[in-house]
């Protein structure tokens, strides 16, 4: 109980999302125990979100739509089977780096190694460092080309040049944080997947844009991609939903976003049973580990 507590004032503290916090813990900690236990976890959210308020004020990203399309249905649809297979890419791709690392013995060989892949990445792609919510901000706010300020190289692809940095930045994100964690530094693949389902919603609407096969609103997209890919990796869809409405403010977009964070859900389950935080194990079913607590 006090895990889901922890979780969930952590959460709501962060991001200014008590409701996503309370629902969080309850998806990911206590979905198999007793709906009493929601209670404490409810008061533990609300308070760390009045606590987190009198110290700094403000959402992590501020969204700047009111309304969507409903025109643009079928492109929503579209973006939550993009969603699931780049959440299933995270989860792959997260595990993969992990265990090769964990063949490593020698810990200073993880950090030599893990630093200098690292550090070559983010010399090519700044954006790479830190959460990333920064860069998530540009998009929200129309200024995507500033994502290739202090790049040592500009791409000579015309119009596509903003499309292919953003997929390598979305690909890029999760051996970027992979590596980090397999070198012995910290963090973690929850902001990261804000990240890479921003800038796989904001490629996926950009790209249909650019190829001249509509006229999407490129934020929306961006805020949907960030529900789609975080409920797809780590297996919470309540959580996403509310999270990124809580935190954008973009509670006109509730209809894409439960649309696309659902089927997300559905298809990267049914690809990949287990979570961003869960591993099979010998002799147990990863379904069954799907719903388990998070890792540290």
């Amino acid at each position: 109980m006090l895990l889901a507590c922890g979780a969930a004032a952590g959460i709501s503290a962060i991001f200014n999302a008590p409701i996503a916090g309370a629902i969080f813990a309850l998806e990911a900690i206590l979905l198999n125990i007793a709906i009493p236990l929601a209670v404490p976890v409810l008061i533990a959210s609300a308070s760390a979100a009045f606590v987190s308020s009198l110290i700094y004020k403000g959402q992590p990203f501020v969204l700047v739509t009111d309304s969507w399309n409903s025109a643009a249905l079928p492109y929503y649809f579209g973006l939550s089977i993009f969603a699931a297979l780049i959440a299933v890419y995270t989860v792959r791709m997260y595990h993969g780096i992990a265990d090769r690392f964990a063949r490593m013995r020698d810990p200073w060989m993880k950090a030599i190694l893990g630093g200098t892949l690292l550090g070559s990445l983010i010399l090519f792609f700044p954006p790479l460092l830190g959460e990333g919510y920064d860069s998530v901000e540009k998009l929200l706010h129309g200024e995507a080309e500033q994502l290739s300020n202090y790049a040592p190289y500009s791409m000579q692809l015309g119009v596509w040049n903003l499309e292919m940095l953003v997929l390598g930045l979305m690909l890029l994100k999760v051996v970027a944080t992979s590596l980090t964690l397999g070198a012995g530094g910290n963090g973690g693949m929850f902001g990261p997947s804000l990240f890479i389902g921003g800038m796989g919603g904001f490629a996926f609407a950009h790209g249909i844009n650019v190829a001249g096969f509509g006229q999407l609103n490129e934020v929306n997209f961006t805020v949907v991609g960030m529900a789609a890919v975080l409920s797809g990796t780590i297996h919470v869809p309540l959580t996403a939903i509310f999270l990124i409405a809580e935190i954008t403010g973009g509670y006109a977009l509730f209809v894409p976003l439960m649309l696309v964070s659902s089927i997300s859900y559905l298809i990267s389950r049914s690809v990949q049973p287990y979570s961003i935080y869960n591993k099979p194990v010998q002799g147990k079913s990863p379904a069954r580990l799907s719903s388990g607590p998070p890792a540290k």
